[in-house]
């Protein structure tokens, strides 16, 4: 009763009550959000939450989590408690799932033939794995007979043998539609079953207990089709990849081979007498250049040699010295070396670079050194 929503922030207020009590019950958007029905006053419901109290007014409210109708709450009272049953019994364990086969040849599908599963599953599985061929097992994927029908299509496949996986499925609905795939019977069949079961009941907000007993569970049909086949395109990159590795690594046996072969007849060649003639005759070939190159280095030496003694004398020559600058005095033709062989009068001749000068001297004097 007293039912308000409060459309600018989502939150939903109300109370709970019953003939002997009544609590407020708080709902957040985040939880309202997911409601699948509109509240009303008046209407009977089972609502989950956590009891705390409200400080402003000093009483205890309820802040709720989920909230189903009567009815509902019923089936998923029974959901919880089959779900406890189960999972104290091993059968959501992990460790006992089995692996979904990467190469199927076959994939049973257990599902109503009218419903968008069957062709959604057939059409992702046309474009990743054309290989693979689809199974159906036709059931009522809802009411009374629907779990008597899903538990006779798991043994059908069980004792034929006729496909790899078996996906279950159906599309989404409320909890009292999936029901079907939350009977014990139907976790049982699926929980001994030899072939591996992919559960693709609902849509990805939904749960059912044929999805924590399942050894796969899959958003949609189409992910479960995805999962329980291979990608074509990536297969064809694989194996292209292995091509390539495969081709490389025989390259390079080749190539190890032809280098052997190769090494092979070198060394016999090398065994042979004309080779054993040609390296003797290249020994001497080689003996002879190191002969005509020594002798051309020491030929070069000694002319360089000379060359130095013809330059030094060179530098020592008349015409050098004249070029530097000097002069030399002659008296009758002989080189005067001291002052003290001409006298005032004497008669000498001056040479210079480039030219020379006869003159009479006139003042002589002798410096002692």
């Amino acid at each position: 009763s007293n039912f308000k929503n409060h459309y600018s922030s989502g939150h939903m207020y109300f109370s709970l009550k019953d003939d002997k009590s009544v609590i407020k019950v708080v709902m957040f958007s985040t939880n309202a959000q997911k409601l699948k029905f509109n509240l009303s006053d008046g209407m009977k419901v089972i609502v989950c939450g956590r009891v705390s109290s409200y400080e402003v007014s000093g009483q205890y409210q309820l802040y709720a989590f989920d909230i189903f109708r009567q009815g509902v709450g019923e089936l998923y009272a029974k959901f919880e408690t089959l779900k406890r049953k189960l999972l104290a019994q091993g059968f959501f364990d992990e460790s006992l799932k089995k692996p979904i086969p990467k190469f199927p040849s076959k994939i049973g599908v257990i599902t109503s033939k009218t419903g968008a599963v069957i062709h959604d599953i057939e059409k992702v599985a046309e474009r990743r794995y054309p290989l693979c061929e689809i199974v159906l097992y036709t059931v009522d994927v809802q009411g009374e007979k629907a779990s008597t029908q899903i538990v006779k299509g798991l043994k059908y496949f069980n004792k034929s043998l006729l496909v790899d996986t078996i996906i279950v499925g159906r599309g989404g609905g409320s909890l009292e539609e999936l029901w079907a795939f939350n009977e014990e019977k139907v976790a049982r069949a699926i929980f001994d079953s030899n072939i591996p079961v992919i559960s693709a009941v609902g849509h990805e907000t939904d749960f059912t207990i044929c999805d924590f007993v399942s050894d796969k569970r899959a958003s949609t049909p189409s992910v479960a089709a995805e999962i329980a086949t291979p990608d074509r395109l990536t297969l064809e990159i694989t194996l292209n990849n292995l091509k390539e590795r495969l081709v490389n690594s025989l390259q390079k046996q080749f190539s190890k081979c032809f280098e052997y072969l190769k090494m092979s007849e070198i060394n016999l060649t090398k065994c042979s007498p004309s080779s054993s003639l040609e390296y003797s005759s290249k020994s001497l070939e080689s003996l002879e250049k190191r002969l005509v190159c020594s002798l051309k280095a020491k030929l070069s030496k000694e002319v360089y040699k000379y060359s130095l003694i013809k330059k030094k004398l060179e530098s020592f020559s008349r015409e050098s010295i004249l070029r530097k600058g000097y002069t030399l005095i002659l008296k009758k033709g002989k080189v005067v070396k001291d002052v003290r062989d001409i006298k005032d009068n004497s008669e000498v001749e001056i040479i210079l670079k480039n030219g020379s000068v006869k003159c009479k001297l006139i003042n002589v004097k002798y410096k002692e050194i």
